[in-house]
This record gives C-alpha cells, sequence and structure tokens, in this order.
C-alpha cells in the first residue's frame, strides 16, 4: 500500500511537470522578433532607432500586443519620439482550415486620426456595447483581428 502511494505521488508530480513544460508562454517572443524585423525594414535608419518603455500589454496564443516608444532618425536627420502599439495576431487562415496565418500592424498611438489610433484594449471596450455577449478575451482579439487586416499585412512564420 505504501508503494501504490509513493508512485502516485511520483505520477502526479511527473504529470504535473510536463503539464507546467508543455504550457505555452503566448505569441510574445515571436511578436518581438517580428517587431525588431519590421523596424529593420520600415525605420529611416534601423541602426540608429531606439525603442524605450516596452510594455508587454496583453499576450495570449492569439494575440501579442506591445506598447514602445520608438525614436528614430526622419528624413531631416533629426530625431522624433513616438507612443506605438505593435499588434501581432494569429488567425485561421480561411473559414474550416487546419491551417493558420499570422498578422502584424504597427498603430502610431500619437497621430491625429483618434479612432484609429486608440489602443486595441480601448477600441475592444468601446465595442463591448455592440457584442455584448463577447468576453474580454474575444473581444480583444476581435479589435486586434480587425485592426490587423484593415490596415496591417500578413507575415511569414518560418
Amino acid at each position: 500500500m505504501v508503494k501504490f502511494k509513493i508512485m502516485k505521488n511520483v505520477f502526479v508530480f511527473i504529470v504535473g511537470v510536463l503539464l507546467l513544460c508543455s504550457c505555452s508562454g503566448g505569441l510574445e517572443k515571436e511578436a518581438k522578433k517580428h517587431l525588431n524585423n519590421y523596424i529593420e525594414e520600415f525605420a529611416h535608419n534601423p541602426d540608429t532607432y531606439k525603442i524605450r518603455n516596452m510594455k508587454t500589454i496583453y499576450n495570449n496564443d492569439s494575440v501579442c500586443i506591445i506598447q514602445f516608444v520608438g525614436n528614430g532618425e526622419n528624413l531631416f536627420g533629426g530625431h522624433k519620439s513616438t507612443h506605438y502599439e505593435y499588434v501581432f495576431v494569429k488567425a485561421r487562415d480561411k473559414k474550416g482550415s487546419d491551417k493558420f496565418k499570422y498578422m502584424e500592424v504597427l498603430v502610431n498611438l500619437d497621430g491625429d486620426d483618434y479612432d484609429y489610433c486608440k489602443p486595441v484594449i480601448e477600441q475592444g471596450e468601446n465595442m463591448r456595447k455592440f457584442f455584448k455577449d463577447m468576453t474580454d478575451d474575444e473581444l480583444i482579439y476581435f479589435s486586434a483581428w480587425s485592426k490587423a487586416l484593415m490596415s496591417g499585412r500578413d507575415i511569414e512564420i518560418r
């Protein structure tokens, strides 16, 4: 009987360790990698571009939202500091498909277009009156997905 209890405890411990090791950390690592690629591709002078105050606002298996202040060289050689939100979304490629695609969008939160420049989570909260049955996570996903779909781009994951 004692051997059974010991084996049972060892089994429970091993299963617990396996479950903890297999849990996903969301999309944050992949999102940060693609954010750096985005900056390399679009910054006027990527070598002088600096990211400050980077903070992951939201992260799960479908959406990662990172806010930061970017300071980069403009076309005239001066430097400009801007508050951005980088949105990285994993979505089904087509309805009923088992394949996924990834989308990204970089939003200038200091921009003039107030509705577009709202952070994703705030935009999701504003949509609650139209989608009362959605959970917070569903609203954030819908808001991130729609922003990436309208203004972002699909990207390849290797």
